[in-house]
């Protein structure tokens, strides 16, 4: 068989073949190997169906007899002519069953020397073959929508296509490529793409934004994009919005309710946006949102609730998802992974210790609610004996935290074991005047304790709802009634005028309740002291462990062999006798390689953070709080200027935190005296007479016997004075004492001042009057248990009766 291209034979232009090679050399394969090394030497994980091969190079060297050397010239053009012609050729060989196809080199290479053999010569040259190999890239098809149709703008060959995950972040489809033209890509196009980590799913990635490229020459034009997994691109394209279109706004929500009025948002974009899955039980709380989209109040909500999210496609052809948001999201593997061929790991990379979960000495402390004044020597938190706590320190690892445990206070959990309330509306004339807002009460049965023992001065006690349609709700308690321990409370009314409870949400029988801003009795302090110990004992054991993150390379033959694919939140078994690992570690992020089918796999318990994220977050969250204070603004900043504290002092006297109503009220509005019932008592006789000049001596004042009185002694609010009348009670706040018959010896001076001496002790009527000389200070005084009232003034020969 002779040699030839197509149907072109060498001979036929009188060429002939004195040397060929790689014609029989096998292509190199173009698919990532792994080397072990100290085991298996390189290792392909490829089936043999599966291998990509490269390029091979045949190179045939050729000879031409001619009698001159413009002949030879002539007949090699001739030849070289025939031979580049279009297209792909198929090479004939005498020693090959087979054409192989291949591609004809643009140039040939020509022996200059030439060789004379009588009169004829010789040329000599080389052909250069090239037997195409497989591709080194994917096909990508680029999408777009242009109603009613699915339209491809673009088709591009990627070989770095890449698929990242992090555990509360990103899921991006990164990509690189070459045009020789400007393609048109839009913001909103996507691809659909089907990657080992989703079982054999699509999912679909679109492109935020315009694209990325590089313009590095007329016909060559680099693109880096990057594609966002479309439910995640779909949250970040929605505003977060009130019912009412505000991005300003504060909300009282749990999560479910949040993620209602996020789905509310989405759709907007996304028809009934996503389907609501499982979404874990948290506690009502005021939220706070400005100008955010919904993946940011997603991921910053899952955060302040220690939640995970997920979006799991309904219908393998249809683009909808149902989200789950649960404590974890993910699967425990039953799989172990460790360095070597059929072990799964390419190799493990140990990251430096995480230093922000790493402490050997711990300052623990809990809330600064309900703690006794002077509690601990003016500690403001909660603390324990035995603070700080140390273990595993040494002075090469020795390292200080502190942390705040605020869910931990003295506090007391109830049970509501009545309720009833009666609507603003539905109030009768006599409520009014007692109740104008409505009647809400509250019954616990089982309160061992009389909460208005404990009240901490300056501050409203509080009722926290736990469970129930008011789970989250923070009531102030206007009053407690041991007797039948009743609360009642205040309703919460927010900003927009909703007033809580009302006719479909209020308290239950069987909801849940803390009290707060009270001064707990001394065995719930003690309950909640032992609560922060074991917590900090716990945390410590935890942080004095150094943690660290984990990388690993996973041997894709392993994976294809065990059909296995990974999740972020999975947790699997990683084994490293080397560096003593061996236990359950959970996958933070993941990165899919599409052209080598690789993962690379990121351990550590949680989302790691990188400073520069911690610090972002950070910012943000002050800034939220600077935004909703308007503390950016010059007239906030000049109000901000008479702080918290200086305000209290001047409203307060800080001896005992009552209010100080001399300093405050304006001169000839009000007389002070009168908002305080001690300092000027309503004081009335009954029968006593003061005779001057008795039994005509000058000298001589005579007071009968009688009765005095004060009418407002005996005090009481508003409601219980209606609980005594509802009880059939008489309400009456008189005080009397017995006035005895007195004589009173006055010396020679001009002016004398009688005065009432009252015995202030319980149940006691004793009554004294004396005479001085000089008033004591003020109208009355209480002095040594002893209310002292003048209620006579005497100059001599004349009589002045002033009180």
């Amino acid at each position: 068989m002779s040699w030839k291209l197509d149907d072109i034979e060498f001979t036929d232009f009188g060429v002939y073949v004195s040397k060929v090679t790689g014609l029989f050399d096998l292509p190199a394969i173009q698919n990532e190997a792994h080397d072990w090394l100290d085991e298996d030497g390189e290792d392909y994980f490829h089936d043999i169906e599966d291998q990509r091969l490269d390029n091979k190079t045949i190179s045939i060297s050729c000879i031409i007899l001619n009698d001159t050397y413009q002949g030879f010239i002539s007949q090699l053009k001739a030849f070289y002519d025939a031979l580049t012609a279009s297209g792909k050729r198929v090479l004939t060989t005498p020693y090959t069953s087979e054409g192989i196809e291949c591609y004809l080199e643009k140039s040939i290479s020509i022996d200059r020397k030439s060789r004379y053999i009588g009169t004829k010569q010789i040329g000599i040259f080389t052909l250069t073959l090239t037997v195409p190999g497989d591709p080194g890239y994917n096909l990508i098809e680029i999408k777009r929508w242009a109603n009613p149709d699915v339209i491809i703008p673009a088709v591009v060959k990627v070989s770095n296509a890449k698929v990242s995950k992090t555990l509360l972040g990103d899921m991006e489809l990164t990509m690189s490529f070459e045009s020789n033209t400007v393609l048109d890509i839009q913001d909103g196009d996507w691809i659909d793409y089907e990657y080992h980590g989703t079982g054999g799913n699509t999912d679909r990635f679109v492109l935020f934004g315009a694209p990325s490229f590089t313009k590095k020459s007329t016909n060559k034009y680099q693109y880096d994009l990057t594609f966002t997994f479309y439910a995640l691109n779909v949250l970040e394209r929605t505003q977060f919005l009130n019912d009412l279109g505000e991005s300003d706004f504060s909300y009282y929500a749990n999560m479910s309710e949040l993620f209602d009025l996020l789905n509310a948002n989405v759709a907007r974009f996304y028809g009934a946006g996503f389907t609501k899955g499982t979404i874990d039980d948290t506690l009502r709380e005021n939220h706070k949102f400005s100008g955010e989209n919904c993946l940011e109040v997603l991921q910053r909500m899952c955060e302040e609730y220690e939640l995970e999210y997920e979006f799991v496609k309904n219908n393998p052809d249809w683009w909808t998802y149902t989200c789950n948001i649960k404590e974890q999201v993910a699967n425990d593997i039953s799989l172990t992974l460790q360095y070597g061929k059929g072990k799964g790991q390419y190799n493990l990379k140990r990251g430096d210790r995480i230093e922000d979960e790493y402490f050997t000495k711990l300052y623990a402390f809990g809330s600064s609610d309900n703690l006794p004044t002077g509690y601990r020597n003016g500690l403001q938190r909660l603390s324990f004996d035995n603070n700080p706590l140390e273990q595993n320190a040494d002075d090469k690892t020795y390292k200080e935290a502190v942390l705040f445990f605020d869910d931990i206070y003295p506090r007391r959990t109830g049970t509501i074991t009545a309720y009833s309330q009666i609507l603003e509306d539905d109030l009768t004339t006599a409520q009014k005047e007692v109740w104008p807002n409505g009647i809400f009460v509250i019954t616990d049965s089982s309160i061992e304790f009389d909460i208005n023992d404990y009240l901490l001065g300056g501050l409203t006690a509080k009722v926290i709802m736990k469970t129930g349609d008011l789970a989250g709700y923070e009531f102030d308690i206007a009053k407690y009634d041991h007797d039948t321990h009743e609360i009642y409370i205040i309703p919460y009314k927010d900003d927009a005028g909703y007033i809580l409870p009302d006719d479909t949400l209020m308290p239950g029988v069987g909801d849940e309740y803390t009290l707060v801003n009270i001064d707990m009795p001394d065995s719930y302090v003690e309950a909640a002291e032992a609560e922060l110990e074991e917590a900090a004992i716990e945390a410590l054991a935890e942080g004095s462990t150094p943690q660290y993150e984990y990388t690993a390379d996973i041997d894709p033959k392993f994976v294809a062999d065990n059909g296995l694919f990974f999740e972020v939140g999975d947790r699997v078994t990683v084994v490293d006798g080397d560096y003593g690992i061996n236990g359950t570690f959970r996958i933070s992020k993941l990165t899919y390689s599409d052209f080598s089918r690789k993962y690379e796999l990121t351990f550590s318990e949680k989302r790691t953070l990188s400073r520069i994220q911690t610090l972002e977050k950070t910012v943000e969250t002050h800034e939220r709080a600077i935004a909703d204070t308007k503390s950016d603004t010059v007239e906030s900043m000049r109000d901000s200027q008479r702080n918290v504290e200086e305000l209290t002092r001047k409203l307060l006297d800080p001896a005992d935190d009552k209010l100080n109503a001399d300093s405050i009220v304006r001169d000839k509005s009000i007389d002070p005296g009168m908002l305080a019932l001690d300092v000027d008592p309503n004081f009335y006789f009954e029968d006593a007479l003061v005779e001057l000049n008795y039994d005509g001596n000058e000298d001589v004042v005579h007071v009968s016997a009688g009765v005095v009185k004060i009418t407002n002694y005996n005090t009481l609010t508003r409601y219980y004075i209606q609980k005594m009348k509802d009880n059939g009670d008489t309400y009456d706040p008189t005080r009397s004492w017995i006035v005895p018959e007195t004589t009173i010896n006055l010396p020679t001076k001009n002016a004398y001042a009688l005065y009432l001496k009252l015995d202030l002790t319980e149940d006691s009527t004793d009554c004294v009057i004396e005479a001085f000389d000089t008033h004591l200070e003020g109208k009355a005084l209480i002095q040594d248990n002893y209310l002292y009232k003048r209620f006579f003034l005497i100059s001599k020969g004349e009589e002045e009766v002033t009180d």
